[in-house]
């Protein structure tokens, strides 16, 4: 059983090694709201399986149906900013390629259904829709 996306390549380039990602999340009514469930993002790196991108596989033993989950996370910090907001940074630069940031589910090898898909390519173009800091 395998996580993937279709296509070689993500719609969304990023340029910079180094990329913080910011994302609001809101707390589950009928879940955790403690203050550990707000940890669980990952920054997965996708390995390319000819029109796709696979980003994490299970696979069960035979003998006694055990799963284990494979992917390969890349290590981040994820810090609690405010009001539902958390940033996530890589601990170290990313190597240029296909990747994903997703929730990482609480129950042992499930997978989330939210997945936000990106390359990261110092060379490709920008995008159109890209806006800039305004210079001063």
């Amino acid at each position: 059983m395998t996580t993937e996306i279709d296509g070689a390549h993500a719609r969304v380039a990023l340029h910079a090694g180094k990329p913080i990602f910011y994302v609001h999340f809101m707390d589950d009514p009928g879940g955790d709201s403690s203050d550990a469930s707000f940890g669980n993002w990952a920054i997965v790196r996708a390995k390319i399986n000819k029109d796709r991108r696979v980003l994490a596989q299970v696979n069960f033993t035979q003998l006694t149906g055990n799963a284990k989950r494979s992917d390969a996370q890349v290590d981040a910090t994820v810090e609690k900013v405010s009001d539902g907001w958390l940033k996530i940074t890589p601990k170290e630069p990313l190597s240029a390629g296909e990747y994903a940031l997703q929730p990482v589910p609480k129950v042992a090898n499930t997978f989330s259904t939210v997945v936000f898909d990106f390359t990261l390519d110092p060379n490709a173009p920008n995008s159109p829709e890209a806006r800039s800091a305004p210079t001063p």
